[in-house]
């Protein structure tokens, strides 16, 4: 997924648990080889922070949300166990 700049809710695909959440790095300068971005409890994002790399995230329901919101556009992917059919 990438992420916009000043953009820090987005909409995740049907999935049972996310596993990772990766930044890959900045699109136009790749500065970053990969950072692993902490999976926080909703309450704790704090949405008043300024813009900067992402450093923690929070999934909600079908939203993914990051704080800081990104600076510069970034590349991050997101490891998730897709829903299971129970039989």
């Amino acid at each position: 997924m990438k992420l916009r700049k000043g953009k820090a809710k987005y909409r995740l695909p049907a999935y049972s648990k996310v596993l990772e959440v990766r930044l890959e790095g900045n699109q136009r300068h790749n500065q970053l080889c990969a950072l692993i971005i902490q999976i926080v409890n909703p309450t704790a994002i704090d949405v008043y922070r300024d813009v900067g790399i992402p450093t923690v995230c929070a999934v909600y329901k079908d939203t993914i949300e990051f704080s800081p919101p990104p600076d510069n556009p970034y590349l991050v992917t997101v490891r998730y166990l897709p829903p299971v059919m129970e039989c």
